[in-house]
């Protein structure tokens, strides 16, 4: 199987899927599986493909305002909510994999359940918040001393701040399972590996 499916199947797991605007745990408007309205504009091929998607011209579709784009996207047909939501998911990733590898030294070195599990984490916060909020834990990959990074990601501020804040959230299991994914090399058991 290939690392692309594993990431697009952690990602799609932790984010899920809302055909409806809402707000992230930063209050940023947020649509389909974690497009940040707010923080992630459209490329101008992305641009393309979705008013193609869709059979409009690129000027009738809001991209460059976040709320009227929202607005756009909750109003448009299930089927074509589908499509873009996919379409986005994908296309940050195969936007993101490049960036990461490019970025984090220590990335050719890990396992491709290792690397699912840091895609993961920058798809949701970014490369720079990966690097900035775990500056411990990025320091120890770079060691590969992967069970020490793994405690580490865990005794942050960014997740003991979690912890207090939203004990039982989405977020606090997605950070335990990032780091379960990076001490062990292991796919995690709860979610269905990919086949492909």
């Amino acid at each position: 199987m290939s690392i692309y499916s594993k990431i697009m199947v952690l990602t799609k797991f932790h984010e899920g899927i809302r055909y409806q605007c809402y707000l992230d745990t930063k209050q940023l408007l947020s649509w389909g599986i974690g497009w940040c309205l707010q923080k992630r504009p459209a490329t101008g091929d992305e641009r393309k493909a979705i008013a193609q998607m869709v059979g409009m011209s690129i000027d009738d579709i809001p991209f460059d305002y976040p709320v009227a784009l929202g607005r756009w996207l909750d109003a448009q047909s299930q089927m074509h909510k589908v499509e873009i939501a996919h379409y986005m998911h994908s296309n940050t990733i195969k936007e993101l994999i490049p960036q990461v590898e490019t970025r984090l030294g220590y990335w050719p070195d890990m396992n491709d359940n290792q690397q699912a599990a840091i895609v993961d984490i920058c798809y949701c916060m970014g490369i720079d918040g990966w690097i900035g909020n775990f500056p411990k834990t990025n320091m120890l990959l770079v060691q590969a001393k992967y069970e020490e990074a793994s405690i580490e990601l865990l005794d942050s501020d960014y997740h003991r701040d979690l912890v207090k804040h939203r004990p039982n959230s989405s977020f606090v299991l997605r950070s335990e399972r990032i780091s379960r994914m990076i001490a062990t090399g292991e796919w995690p058991l709860d979610i269905e590996e990919p086949k492909e």
